[in-house]
C-alpha cells in the first residue's frame, strides 16, 4: 500500500531537484518561451509527478532488487540503454543529414564562406 507521507516527500525531492539548472530547466524555459507558461507548468508537472510514480511504481514492484541482485539483468538494462542512445543518434543524425544533399543534383552541397 502507498504511504502518503514517504510518497510526498519523495515528491518534494524530485521537485527540488527538477527545478535546479539542468536540462530539464532548459526544457522548461523553452516550453514556457515558445508555448507560454500553461505548458512550461505542465511539462514540470509531467516530468516530476510522472517520474516518481514510475519510480515508485518500480520500487514497489521490487524491480529494482531485482537488478542490483542479478548482474545479468543489471548487464542487459546497461545494454539496452546503450542501444537505444545509440538509435537515438542515428535517427537525429539520418534526419539532419538531407539538408546537405542538393536536391537538383542529388551530390552534396558546397559550403561557402
Amino acid at each position: 500500500m502507498l504511504h502518503w507521507p514517504t510518497f510526498l516527500t519523495f515528491y518534494a525531492a524530485v521537485l527540488a531537484i527538477q527545478l535546479s539548472p539542468g536540462p530539464d530547466m532548459l526544457l522548461v524555459i523553452g516550453r514556457g518561451v515558445g508555448q507560454g507558461r500553461r505548458t512550461a507548468f505542465m511539462s514540470a508537472v509531467g516530468m516530476t509527478l510522472v517520474a516518481g510514480f514510475i519510480q515508485v511504481l518500480l520500487l514497489a514492484l521490487g524491480i529494482a532488487s531485482l537488478v542490483q541482485a542479478s548482474p545479468f539483468a543489471f548487464e542487459m538494462l546497461r545494454w539496452a540503454g546503450a542501444a537505444y542512445l545509440i538509435w537515438l543518434a542515428l535517427v537525429f543524425l539520418f534526419a539532419f543529414l538531407p539538408q546537405f544533399v542538393d536536391p537538383a543534383s542529388g551530390g552534396p552541397v558546397a559550403v561557402r564562406p
